[in-house]
C-alpha cells in the first residue's frame, strides 16, 4: 500500500482534477469587451452565443425585457444591429411618436404605427416599429369569483406575448394582476363564464389595427416596387441597356436624343409623338433610378 503525504495528495489531486478537464480557473480569466476592448467584469459582462463578450457599458441603454434575450439569441452582428436600432429609435421615430392608446405598460401611436414598452422612470423607451411585431397575444386568465348581489366579479392576470423580428427579442410578461372583469354563474354555481376586461380589449382591437394596417402598408409598398420595376425593365428594353449600373445621367440623355431623332418626322416615321412620348417617359424612369 502506497501512502501520500499532504504536499503529495495536493498535487495529485490537481493533476486529477486538470485531467479530468475540472480546471476552475478559467472562470476567473480576463476577458475584455468585444465592442469597446475594455475588461469585461466577472459578474457584469454579458456573454453572446458566439463566444464573444460585452462590459456593461456596452449594453448600458438597452432595455431590460431585450437584455434578457441577448445572451441567448444574439452574437455580435446582432448587438451592432440593435445598437443601430436603437440610434435609429432616438433619432428617427422618437420625435414623430404621439401616443394614442396605452394598456398598462404597453403605448402605442396607432397614426405614425408605432409603440413602446416602458420599464419605470429609468431609461429612454425603445420605439418601435408595428409592422417589425412578429407575433402578438394579450390573454386574461380568470383566476378567483366573488359574488355580489348585482353580478359577479371575476378577479385574473393579464398575459402578453409579444415577439419582434427587428430587433429581435420575446416579451412575455404578466401585465397586471387582480385584475376585474364581469362574470356569471350557472344555476348549479359549476360554471362561470365572464368576459374580458374592458379595457384590455379595447386595447388589443387598437393594436391589432394597427398592426394589421402597418403589414397592409408594406405589402402596397412592395407591389409599387414591383411595377416600378416592370417599368424599370421595359425602359432598358426601349433604351437598349443591359444594366445600368455603369450608365451615366450624361449617357442617357445622349441616348434618348438619338432615339429621338430616329422617330422624327423627317426620318418617314409618322407616329413621332406617340413614340417620343414612349421616350420621354422611358427617359424619367432611367433617370430616377440612376439618381437612387
Amino acid at each position: 500500500m502506497v501512502e501520500l503525504n499532504l504536499r503529495q495528495q495536493g498535487a495529485f489531486s490537481i493533476a486529477v482534477k486538470k485531467k479530468k478537464g475540472m480546471n476552475f480557473m478559467g472562470l476567473f480569466k480576463e476577458v475584455f469587451c468585444s465592442e469597446c476592448g475594455k475588461k469585461a467584469g466577472l459578474l457584469t459582462r454579458t456573454k453572446l452565443i458566439d463566444g464573444k463578450y460585452l462590459c456593461s457599458d456596452c449594453t448600458a441603454g438597452i432595455p431590460s425585457y431585450i437584455m434578457e434575450c441577448v445572451s441567448e439569441y444574439y452574437d455580435y452582428e446582432d448587438f451592432k444591429a440593435l445598437k443601430e436600432y436603437i440610434k435609429y429609435s432616438n433619432e428617427t421615430l422618437k420625435p414623430k411618436f404621439n401616443e394614442t392608446a396605452s394598456y398598462e405598460n404597453l403605448h402605442i401611436d396607432e397614426d405614425n404605427k408605432l409603440f413602446y414598452i416602458s420599464t419605470g422612470f429609468f431609461g429612454e423607451p425603445l420605439y418601435l416599429e408595428i409592422a417589425n411585431v412578429s407575433s402578438f397575444d394579450m390573454d386574461y386568465q380568470a383566476e378567483t369569483v366573488k359574488e355580489g348581489l348585482i353580478g359577479d366579479k371575476v378577479f385574473g392576470s393579464v398575459i402578453v406575448d409579444l415577439r419582434m423580428a427587428i430587433p429581435k427579442f420575446a416579451y412575455i410578461k404578466v401585465l397586471a394582476k387582480d385584475v376585474k372583469a364581469k362574470a356569471k354563474t350557472n344555476f348549479l354555481g359549476t360554471k362561470v363564464t365572464y368576459e374580458c376586461p374592458k379595457k384590455m380589449e379595447e386595447f388589443v382591437i387598437r393594436f391589432m389595427t394597427a398592426w394589421n394596417e402597418a403589414l397592409e402598408d408594406i405589402q402596397q409598398e412592395y407591389a409599387q416596387e414591383s411595377v416600378n420595376m416592370n417599368e424599370l425593365e421595359k425602359a432598358k428594353v426601349l433604351f437598349m441597356l443591359d444594366d445600368i449600373d455603369d450608365i451615366s445621367l450624361e449617357d442617357i440623355k445622349e441616348q434618348r436624343n438619338r432615339l429621338i431623332r430616329m422617330f422624327h418626322p423627317d426620318a418617314g416615321n409618322d407616329s413621332d409623338t406617340k413614340y417620343a412620348q414612349k421616350i420621354n417617359n422611358a427617359y424619367e424612369i432611367l433617370k430616377n433610378a440612376i439618381g437612387k
